[in-house]
C-alpha cells in the first residue's frame, strides 16, 4: 500500500517585497512568484515585521493578499508583479477588493516583532496558481519599523512512498 507524504522544498526562499517602513493605510506589492518549474502543490508563506515605537492601533494588522496570473500576462486586481507601491483599481476601505486574502499578521503594540505563516493554495481554494504576486496592506496605524520586515516561503510537493 502506498503512502502520500509531503515533500518540502528549500526553506527560507525570499520574496521580493519591501515592507520595511511601509506607511499606514498603504499597500506594497511583491515581485512575481513563478511556480511553473517547481510545480508546488502549496506554498507556506511567512511574513515577519516589527511595529514602530510610537503609534500603533490596538487592532493593528498587516494584511497579505494574493492575485493570480492565469492568462500569461495579467494579474488579478491590477497587480504588476513588481516590488513597488500598489494602488488597487477597485478598493473597499483602502483594501484591494479583487485579490484573495491570504492572512493577517497582528501587530497591535509598539515595537512588537512577530511573524505568521499562511497557505497560499488555501487562499485560492486549494489550487496553487502557476504565477502569483502578493500585496501587503498596513493597517497598524503607523509605519512599519525600518529594521524588520520580510517575507519568505517554502514550497510543498507530494511524494508516494
Amino acid at each position: 500500500m502506498s503512502t502520500v507524504q509531503p515533500l518540502y522544498g528549500t526553506a527560507n526562499q525570499p520574496i521580493t517585497c519591501t515592507i520595511t517602513s511601509l506607511a499606514s493605510a498603504t499597500l506594497q506589492q511583491s515581485a512575481t512568484i513563478d511556480n511553473s518549474l517547481n510545480l508546488y502543490l502549496d506554498i507556506s508563506l511567512t511574513i515577519k515585521a516589527k511595529s514602530n515605537s510610537t503609534t500603533v492601533s490596538g487592532s493593528g494588522t498587516l494584511e497579505v493578499y494574493a492575485g493570480a496570473m492565469t492568462d500569461g500576462s495579467t494579474f488579478d486586481g491590477g497587480l504588476t508583479g513588481t516590488n513597488s507601491s500598489y494602488t488597487p483599481p477597485v478598493a473597499l476601505n483602502g483594501r484591494p477588493s479583487n485579490l484573495k486574502l491570504v492572512g493577517m499578521l497582528v501587530l497591535n503594540a509598539t515595537s512588537q516583532t512577530d511573524q505568521a505563516t499562511f497557505s497560499i493554495a488555501q487562499a485560492f481554494g486549494g489550487q496553487l496558481p502557476q504565477k502569483f504576486a502578493l500585496a501587503v496592506y498596513n493597517s497598524t496605524g503607523g509605519a512599519i519599523d525600518a529594521s524588520v520586515g520580510s517575507m519568505w516561503y517554502q514550497g510543498i510537493q507530494s511524494s508516494i512512498a
